[in-house]
């Protein structure tokens, strides 16, 4: 019930049942395992919705601009839906849009819900959650600039290579990035939380975790910017083999649109 009501009302109301989701620690499983799949599978705009405004954010027909894009979403969430894709020269891609008239939803949302903090602060002062709504809605109209992502994700990424940690940030293809549209080189990987293929590929869980909370040390004391919306639809497991032969694991840390 949740789940198909907050798919309703769309908007920052995505972004808080992402936030439930990640509190596994004070939130039932049940409404955990519901509200995940608001991480990564809001059902997507239609094609020609997203096509549109890969035009008119790029000012030029999709086929001139790549050499192929999937019609069906590879992933879609609050803010945004994902589509894998080919440059002309035949790189692998994936092409991030905003949903249409999410900027509109977003900021009506928001002074809804404080509204709602508000009044729920005044009647149970143990459940005042203003501070993390007035948060969230400073950083509302940064997460809606694809071109501020796009500054974050070559930031972080610069910053990842020269730290050595085994941990990869997407690699920006700046020439199309506007504010509603940001195109990334492809990564693979799974979930993080996919256990079925955790245990397929016989990885060491406790080595992964150890690189995913190395990288996010780095982020906030050496970088000072970090990933701001760190839930696990936001993180991949990309599989390789070393030099050795040996089955490796890094952590792929995406979605730099919230980030501080």
């Amino acid at each position: 019930f949740m789940y198909k009501s907050i798919l309703r009302l769309k908007g920052i109301w995505t972004k808080f049942g992402q936030f439930i989701s990640s509190r596994s620690d004070v939130i039932p499983q049940p409404f955990v395992e519901e509200l995940s799949k608001l991480q990564d599978s809001v059902p997507a705009s239609d094609w020609e919705v997203v096509k549109r405004t890969i035009v008119q954010e790029l000012k030029s027909p999709v086929d001139k601009l790549f050499k192929h894009i999937e019609t069906d979403a590879l992933a879609s969430a609050s803010v945004a839906q994902v589509h894998r894709g080919q440059l002309k020269d035949g790189t692998d891609i994936v092409i991030k849009v905003q949903h249409d008239d999410v900027h509109r939803l977003m900021f009506s949302d928001v002074a809804d819900i404080l509204r709602i903090a508000k009044i729920v602060a005044y009647f149970e002062k143990q459940f005042d959650f203003r501070p993390i709504f007035e948060e969230w809605s400073k950083e509302v109209n940064k997460e809606m600039n694809f071109e501020n992502e796009a500054d974050n994700l070559v930031s972080v990424r610069r910053g990842m290579i020269e730290s050595g940690l085994d941990v990869k940030i997407p690699e920006l293809v700046p020439e199309f990035t506007t504010k509603k549209v940001i195109v990334m080189k492809f990564c693979r990987g799974f979930k993080v939380t996919d256990t079925e293929e955790l245990a397929k590929a016989n990885l060491n869980r406790l080595s992964i975790m150890e690189s995913v909370c190395k990288s996010f040390a780095y982020q906030v004391h050496i970088l000072g910017l970090f990933n701001g919306d760190p839930h696990p639809g936001n993180i991949l497991i990309e599989t390789y083999e070393d030099e050795a032969g040996v089955s490796q694991a890094r952590p792929v840390l995406l979605d730099w649109g919230l980030a501080k």
